[in-house]
């Protein structure tokens, strides 16, 4: 039903954009989720998944546009392993920031006496800005 109104009225990218930004809010507000909050989890969750879920559609919505039909199926497929792709460098650079388990961090781990919750503190706000420069400026050098 969504991927209707998309393309009735050329909606697309619109609704693409408020599902991409809807799924990162509810779930990093999942984060701030305590022990026990079952509930407030649940209600964080299920819009998360929804969100995320529309997305997909969406994004599949646009491969007529970009493909011929004989190359839709082969194209669809490398959208989806480099999408894993992306996934794994994505986490492994968010992880760097966040664990203390790269080695620079190991160095100053043990003689500085710093807690594992220390680097999430100093690495969580940095890869925040990571997200909101590449966000603004990856569009700006790549307009679509």
């Amino acid at each position: 039903m969504i991927g209707a109104i998309a393309d009735q009225h050329a909606w697309k990218r619109r609704f693409l954009m408020f599902t991409t930004i809807g799924c990162i809010v509810t779930t990093g507000l999942l984060g701030f989720i305590g022990e026990g909050d079952l509930i407030a989890g649940v209600i964080l969750l299920i819009p998360s998944l929804v969100m995320f879920a529309s997305g997909e559609n969406l994004i599949a919505a646009f491969l007529p546009e970009i493909a011929s039909d004989q190359h839709m199926g082969r194209l669809s497929g490398y959208g989806w392993g480099l999408g894993y792709v992306g996934g794994l460098v994505t986490l492994s650079a968010s992880l760097s920031f966040i664990t203390p388990l790269e080695p620079a961090s190991l160095l100053v781990y043990g003689p500085g006496k710093y807690r594992f919750i220390d680097f999430v503190r100093a690495g969580l706000p940095l890869t925040v800005i990571t997200l909101i420069v590449l966000v603004i400026v990856v569009p700006m050098m790549w307009p679509l």
